[in-house]
């Protein structure tokens, strides 16, 4: 399994979210909608190795931030906290 250097765990970081984030994080409040969130599904068959699909998968959290990010409004600027660790 690969594992984050032990500087990159812990407290997640916290960055001022680009504008075009701040944009539609304002505008899916707005909407009612309450997250900002992009959904989808894949359909899978025949086996599946999980401990695989899991490896992969944490992996793959691990190289990108974007798997990774929540946002936050505090003082009226929308902030993108980037997790540290990973799980899936």
């Amino acid at each position: 399994m690969t594992r984050m250097p032990s500087e990159h765990r812990g407290e997640p970081e916290n960055r001022v979210a680009a504008s075009d984030n701040q944009a539609r994080y304002v505008l899916s409040e707005l909407a009612g909608v309450g997250s900002y969130m992009i959904s989808m599904g894949h359909l899978v068959e025949g086996a599946l190795d999980e401990a695989a699909f899991r490896s992969a998968s944490q992996a793959l959290l691990l190289r990108h931030d974007a798997l990774r990010t929540r946002f936050d409004v505090a003082g009226g600027t929308v902030h993108a906290l980037v997790s540290r660790e990973a799980s899936f």
